[in-house]
Formats: structure tokens, C-alpha cells, sequence
């Protein structure tokens, strides 16, 4: 067997495995209580709506080893392109807002170009990656109980183009805590672009970093996350039908 950590956005691990994990379930839609109508009827409303586009979007957590014996465990990097929301630049001051979501499922380890664009080396076995995961998703992040990491985001406003800071309140493994978060923001009338990094502590919303042999071995509580969020504006017959779309991926039990 072989030792590994890593983790996420919200978690890591380190992990010894040598049978493969069971399949992680997708959850269906956004979550509960997700605001949709509020920016469907903002939408209606004329205000300048933006939604964030999964494929063009990124987060990525940059997983660190600790311990007596962390020269013998493996750093990580984790990241999701499934990112969903909306952002609102509104008409009245003050009223800016987003609201975005993540489903922990989607959650990459590992990915061989990513570990080497961060310098970590080579390339992990496929059953030291499918391991490292479904320990980070059930026993680190519970994702079976907390299916999402969640973010809103108020007061939008800035200068085009320039660093400004923005309170974004995380919710992740059922605790939510804010953050006043650099970042660079710009759009036009197409398009929004965001992009920032910052640094939380997995025991900041409850989540025990993993460790072994007493902690000899084990995953800092300090996770490196950074983020890239691009939304297209939506007006009209386009948004109504992005907003179609979403109301339809939402199960019955949660509307």
C-alpha cells in the first residue's frame, strides 16, 4: 500500500487505499434554496445579469503536506470546472450581488497536466488518485451529506480592470464563513470576468484535515484556492431560456 494526501475547496487528504472507491453520486440540480427566480425576475426587471459559464470557469486548491513525515506523502492539486451562478450588476447602488455553486463531485485530483503546471511532479497512479478523491469526497468533505461548496458575493461594484475586494461568504460542510478576497474584475455587455485567490483553513468550517500515525503524516489545515469566473450576460429570449434550463435540472424535491 502507499501512503498519499490531498484534498479540496474545501478539504484534503492524505490516504492509504488499495481497493477502488465506490462511485460518488451527482447530485441533481443546484441547491436548495438556490436564488433562481431572484435573477430571473432581475432579469425582467432590465438590470444587468451575467451566468457564469462552467466550461469557462475554474477553481483550482493547491493541497500541502505536513507532519514529521511529510517527506514521505505527495502534494496535491484539485480543481472543478463545474461552476454554476449568476452575478447581478444592478441598477441600484448597493444591490450588486452573485450567487454561485459548486457540486463536490465534480472535483478533479490530480489531473497530470495541472500537477505539472504547479510543479509537482510526476504523474500519480490512476488507484492512488481514484483513492485520494473518495477519501477527500466521504470521509474528509462528507459529500453525501453537504453535496455543494457555495459562495455569495456582495457588492460587485469596481473599476474596470483594477484589484478591488470583495465579501464573498463561503458555505461548505454545512458552516459558512466570509472573507474579504483581492481580485481582479472586468466586463463589458457581453461578458464578465473575475479572478482572485485566496487562503482558508479546512478547521474553519469544521473539517478535521486528515492525518495518520498521530499525525506524524498529515494534510495542513491551509488550503491555497484560486479561481477564475466568467459569466455571459443574459438578456431576453436568451436568458429566459438559460433560466428554463436551470429550473429543469432542479429535482422534484428540490423546488
Amino acid at each position: 500500500m502507499r501512503w498519499a494526501a490531498g484534498a479540496w475547496l474545501l478539504s484534503a487528504l492524505a490516504v492509504t487505499a488499495c481497493a477502488p472507491p465506490a462511485p460518488s453520486a451527482v447530485p441533481a440540480g443546484p441547491p436548495a434554496g438556490f436564488p433562481a427566480a431572484f435573477y430571473r425576475q432581475a432579469i425582467v426587471a432590465g438590470n444587468t445579469v451575467y451566468r457564469i459559464e462552467p466550461g469557462l470557469s475554474r477553481v483550482v486548491i493547491r493541497v500541502h503536506r505536513a507532519g514529521p513525515l511529510a517527506a514521505f506523502g505527495h502534494e496535491h492539486v484539485v480543481a472543478s470546472r463545474d461552476l454554476h451562478g449568476y452575478a447581478l450588476l444592478a441598477r441600484s447602488p448597493g444591490a450588486d450581488r452573485a450567487d454561485l455553486y459548486l457540486p463536490l463531485t465534480s472535483l478533479e485530483v490530480d489531473a497530470p497536466a495541472l500537477r505539472k503546471s504547479a510543479g509537482l511532479g510526476a504523474a500519480l497512479s490512476p488507484t492512488d488518485v481514484l483513492a485520494t478523491r473518495d477519501h477527500m469526497l466521504h470521509p474528509v468533505l462528507e459529500a453525501d451529506r453537504y453535496p455543494y461548496a457555495e459562495a455569495h458575493i456582495a457588492g460587485l461594484a469596481a473599476k474596470r480592470g483594477h484589484r478591488e475586494r470583495l465579501r464573498i461568504t463561503f458555505t461548505l460542510h454545512g458552516r459558512r464563513r466570509s472573507y474579504d478576497v483581492p481580485v481582479q474584475m472586468d466586463w463589458n455587455n457581453r461578458r464578465l470576468h473575475v479572478s482572485g485567490r485566496i487562503t482558508i483553513l479546512q478547521t474553519s468550517f469544521a473539517i478535521r484535515p486528515y492525518a495518520v500515525l498521530g499525525g506524524a503524516l498529515r494534510v495542513a489545515d491551509e488550503l491555497q484556492l484560486a479561481f477564475e469566473v466568467s459569466g455571459v450576460r443574459q438578456t431576453g429570449v436568451a436568458g429566459a431560456k438559460a433560466d428554463l434550463h436551470l429550473r429543469k435540472t432542479i429535482s422534484p424535491q428540490r423546488r
